[in-house]
Order: C-alpha cells, then structure tokens, then sequence
C-alpha cells in the first residue's frame, strides 16, 4: 500500500517542489500574473495526475499486489488497503501544490502550520479515533481523512493569505532598492 501510494506522492512531490524556484524568481520579479498562472499549472498538473494514479489504483492494484505477495489473503487486504489510501488522492493534491507554492513564495510559516496539521493532528488523530470507534480496520481511513481535511485547510488558508501576498509585492519597492529614511524596520 504504501509503496503505491508513494508512486503518488513522490511524483506529485517533484511536481509543487520543482516549481518552487519558477515561483520564486517571478515573486522577485514581481511578476504577479506569471506566478498565478504557474500556481494554476501546477495544481492542474497534480489534479491530473492524482486522478489518473486513482484511476490505476482501481484497475491495476491487484497486478501491482502482486509484485510484493502471492498470498491470497494478504494480496486482498493490499487491494483493498490502496483503494481506501487513494480515497483522498485527489484532494490532497491541493496541499501538495499550495504548500509548496507558499513556501516557493517565501512564506514557509502558512505552509508548515497546514502540513502539520494535516499530518500530526488530523492523521494521529484519526488514527487513533477511528480504531477505538469502529474497529481495528477503521485505522487505514486515517490517510484519506487527513488528505480531504489538509485539503480543505490548504484551501482557506490558501486564498486567504495567497491575495495578500501577492498585493503585499506588488506594493512593495525592489528588492534591490536601497531602504529610505521614513524605513524603520
């Protein structure tokens, strides 16, 4: 299970990481346009992607099983385990790519309060909440749980604090430029 969903996120990973210097440069260069084209890219290369890996999930998880265990019981258990991962697959290609969008934009603190809230309090939590309310199986749901709820939480932060961001520059002087006398900071 896992090594299938990584085939989903190591890519996706690659995707809104290596974008992070395209976003960088333009956020320099105030070029405000360019940057929300490439945010809209990057999301639809990750929304594509995860729709098509969660397409495969369903068609090719048993072949992919496979590789890894020809006993029956636990190929079975796999199948039905990378199905209940990819749940939230496409969903969690929201916080992949605004995560690493802000980060590329220089705003690390927005996105390490959604990856650790999607992660250690919403992943954690399910794991130990659903086991305890519908049994020991309740356990794997705690994946697509903290992908759909990083997902909606990548998403308001997101468009609350991208706009300003974005304003924020394109108010703001040159880089390069020299601070001013009425400049206190």
């Amino acid at each position: 299970m896992q090594a299938f969903f990584q085939l989903v996120t190591l890519p996706m990973l690659g995707i809104s990481t290596g974008s992070q210097p395209v976003l960088s440069y333009n956020y320099g260069a105030k070029n405000i346009g360019h940057i929300k084209r490439a945010e809209k890219y990057i999301l639809s290369l990750c929304l594509a992607f995860t729709s098509l890996m969660t397409a495969l999930s369903f068609l090719c998880a048993a072949p992919f099983v496979s590789l890894f265990t020809s006993t029956p019981e636990i190929a079975e258990k796999s199948v039905w385990g990378i199905r209940v991962f990819m749940i939230g697959a496409i969903p969690l290609s929201l916080p992949y790519a605004f995560v690493d969008g802000l980060t590329g934009l220089g705003f690390p603190q927005y996105a390490i309060i959604v990856s650790l809230t999607r992660k250690i309090v919403v992943y954690l939590g399910c794991t130990f909440l659903f086991p305890a309310l519908w049994g020991v199986q309740a356990a794997f749901y705690a994946e697509p749980a903290a992908d759909i709820a990083g997902a909606i939480l990548a998403v308001i932060v997101f468009s609350i604090v991208f706009p300003r961001i974005l304003r924020r520059r394109q108010n703001a002087g040159s880089l390069f430029d020299a601070p001013s006398s009425h400049d206190h900071t």
